[in-house]
């Protein structure tokens, strides 16, 4: 069993677009055995976090070590992964590994 582990973490402020603040966020590189894995997570989602790279990340071997990584270190227990069957972000039920049905 691969130990996840955080390569690199960066964190971008808020910043001010067209008079609109964009929230800061910190993204996270997490190596899962010899995967990487991108994760975002944003200061105006509490709770919440993106994995953006890879984009089929939810159907890997290493994806229940990286979901419970997330839930037990980072603390985000709400996760969205890329659909590549309608080209957008879904939630992931965190037990199953499967895409919510809305």
């Amino acid at each position: 069993m691969p130990i996840p582990r955080i390569l690199k973490e960066t964190r971008f402020d808020a910043v001010e677009a067209d008079e609109e603040e964009i929230g800061g966020s910190v993204t996270y590189e997490i190596e899962v055995g010899s995967r990487k894995f991108e994760v975002r997570a944003f200061d105006d989602e509490p709770g919440g976090a993106t994995i953006s790279k890879p984009g089929d990340a939810h159907t890997l071997p290493e994806a229940r070590d990286l979901i419970d990584f997330i839930v037990s270190v980072i603390g985000r227990e709400i996760i969205q992964v890329y659909s590549s069957a309608d080209g957008r972000y879904r939630t992931i039920d965190t037990q199953k590994l499967e895409l919510k049905k809305y």
